[in-house]
């Protein structure tokens, strides 16, 4: 039984032909119509014939029940999220999953992610010992004293290379800190979560193949 468009209108034509992904070229021929008379049909600047109208009323025959012209921009997005949600839950039989590509990307995923956990695990070492080196410089500067008070000699030359020694114990603690630190750790671990996330959703869809 054809599904029929009452008042069949531009708009109308533009959803049927984009639901098909179809050109204004594809679906002109059978609409009996030039291709720029499909594009002044769907811009509102002529009216669909009759006869037009009736091959259209033909083309919707493969419609889903439900599907209705689109109105306003929030009724075609809330049309769109509802053909989101259906082919998300339920596999078409015309076109089923292929178990060798989801495999593929599952064993992808799964070992990205070991990567990602093994990363992780290194940065979140090196900013360990990082927070370390930062926690304990006060008690070091405080060991290591004022300077002395003769500028020349060993004592002097032997507290300036531990301060210089010091400096450069907070200079690459510093570093490590803004590069494997809080910001580099959550990235990682956004990445390692949707790695994870989504070799899961493939072994449950592989469940159902």
């Amino acid at each position: 039984m054809f599904r029929v468009i009452d008042a069949p209108t531009g708009g109308a034509l533009g959803a049927v032909r984009r639901y098909f992904g179809l050109s204004q070229a594809d679906v002109a021929p059978f609409l009996g119509l030039p291709q720029a008379g499909v594009a002044g049909v769907e811009s509102g600047g002529r009216a669909l014939s009759l006869r037009a109208g009736r091959q259209l009323a033909l083309l919707t025959a493969g419609l889903p029940d439900g599907w209705h012209e689109p109105g306003s921009g929030q009724q075609a997005a809330h049309n769109s999220a509802a053909a989101g949600a259906a082919a998300a839950a339920e596999i078409d039989p015309l076109d089923p999953l292929d178990p060798a590509a989801l495999r593929a990307r599952q064993q992808y995923c799964e070992a990205a992610a070991m990567r990602e956990r093994a990363q992780l695990a290194r940065l979140t070492e090196r900013a360990t010992q990082a927070r370390r080196r930062l926690a304990a410089l006060p008690g070091l500067r405080a060991a290591v004293g004022p300077p002395p008070a003769a500028t020349t000699g060993r004592a002097a030359l032997d507290h300036e290379r531990r301060r210089l020694w010091l400096a450069l114990f907070e200079n690459e603690a510093r570093t490590v800190l803004a590069r494997d630190g809080a910001t580099a750790q959550t990235l990682l671990a956004l990445r390692l979560g949707a790695l994870e996330f989504e070799a899961a959703q493939l072994r449950a869809l592989l469940a159902k193949a």
